[in-house]
């Protein structure tokens, strides 16, 4: 007798063979890799619900697949230890009283600090509950409540941890000199959430600049032509960043430094896709004309589909260019305006490309039936993005469209 179901069917018949093959499935490493064992937990979990075992396997190698779980496997503390430890999203479909266990919580939060969502205001302003969290993900502080984010113990924590956590302090610690001392003694670029008042501060300067050269943007006039800061900045090479092969060797290192290049340099597509490759966030940093230019954010989309969201807006919105970029990487629905995620060509153009895009749809087009299916063509585990009509579909969870992952 299976553990949580009833006896198995004989060895030999169809039925064993195909629940065997599809248990066997998320042991292999896939072509596909982590997508194959997505749609494999998947298929392990509902070919039998009540099975706890398939609910245990399936929810170490894909969390989220819990929602496809009996009522009993979603109250059961060892599964959702086991889907947690995987994915901390997964706290969602949890029972009302596993979301309700600190403990759960915080290991859902050490595994993805957007776990924190899903918490009651009461657990969010629980010192206790965050300290762990915040000790290992500073950026979590951005999801405290207000109340600890006024801490100063916990916000020593969180920007002693990453010092970017800074933004999410309450404004008077972002005015306290010695918690902005210790954020930009972590990163340099923390420098920006300060206080204006510690920004002009020398001493806290000459901390930003010595762990970032690239401080320096948010330091007053005079303090950028204080020769030591500058020194510590390494200012004094100021004068490199128009020269274009030092230019290239930056940006391979650090995506970023490409704000300080040279106007022309900032708009030279070769330096450009350079600094994306390294950093997509480095093309906000791009000349106009080129974020503005279709056929270089198609390039740029080619190294990095996230780049996609810093392209210019017009562009961006302009439908035979999305429809073109779609076609390219189907993720980059997400970057699209609102009017394009609810275009049925549109997002078929992405699904079929990506069937994970389904999640950037609109609600209506997450409901269509063909939709889902020409995600779930590409991706079966884009059945996750579609309503709980059709999830609960057995002849949609049951299609084929794609070759089977193991």
């Amino acid at each position: 007798m299976a553990d949580g179901g009833a006896a198995d069917p004989p060895r030999g018949s169809e039925a064993s063979a195909r629940r065997d093959s599809v248990a066997s499935g998320l042991g292999r490493a896939g072509p596909e890799g982590a997508r194959a064992k997505h749609a494999a937990a998947i298929d392990l979990i509902c070919r039998d619900p009540s099975r706890r075992d398939y609910a245990l396997r399936a929810a170490g190698n894909a969390g989220r697949s819990l929602v496809f779980a009996s009522q009993d496997h979603t109250k059961d503390r060892d599964v959702a230890l086991a889907a947690l430890g995987q994915d901390g999203l997964a706290l969602e479909w949890l029972s009302a009283d596993l979301r309700a266990d600190g403990q759960l919580l915080v290991k859902a939060a050490l595994q993805d600090r957007r776990a924190l969502l899903l918490a009651t205001e009461e657990q969010r302003a629980d010192p206790d509950l965050l300290r762990p969290v915040l000790a290992a993900d500073g950026l979590a502080l951005g999801l405290a409540a207000e109340a600890l984010r006024a801490d100063p113990e916990l916000v020593r924590v969180a920007v002693g941890e990453n010092g970017l956590a800074l933004e999410f302090a309450s404004e008077e610690l972002r005015g306290d000199r010695e918690i902005v001392l210790l954020a930009v003694g972590q990163s340099g670029h923390a420098l920006q959430f300060a206080a204006a008042e510690l920004q002009g501060d020398r001493e806290v300067l000459l901390c930003a600049a010595g762990r970032s050269a690239s401080a320096l943007h948010w330091a007053p006039g005079a303090l950028r032509a204080d020769r030591e800061v500058c020194l510590r900045a390494a200012a004094e090479k100021q004068a490199q960043w128009s020269d274009r092969a030092t230019v290239l060797q930056a940006v391979e290192r650090s995506g970023g430094l490409l704000q300080f290049a040279t106007e022309g340099l900032r708009g030279d597509p070769e330096v450009v896709l350079r600094a994306v490759a390294q950093d997509y966030r480095a093309l906000r940093f791009a000349a106009q004309e080129l974020r503005a230019d279709r056929d270089f954010m198609l390039k740029a989309l080619a190294v990095d589909f996230r780049a996609w969201q810093h392209g210019a807006e017009e562009l961006r919105g302009t439908r035979h260019v999305a429809l073109h970029a779609l076609g390219q990487d189907g993720r980059t629905l997400q970057f699209c305006p609102e009017a394009l995620r609810a275009d049925r060509d549109a997002v078929l153009r992405a699904v079929d490309q990506a069937g994970s895009a389904l999640q950037f749809a609109s609600e209506d087009l997450r409901a269509d039936r063909e939709v889902v299916l020409r995600a779930m063509a590409s991706d079966r585990s884009a059945l996750l993005f579609a309503p709980e009509r059709l999830r609960s579909d057995r002849g949609v969870w049951l299609y084929a469209g794609a070759p089977a992952p193991w």
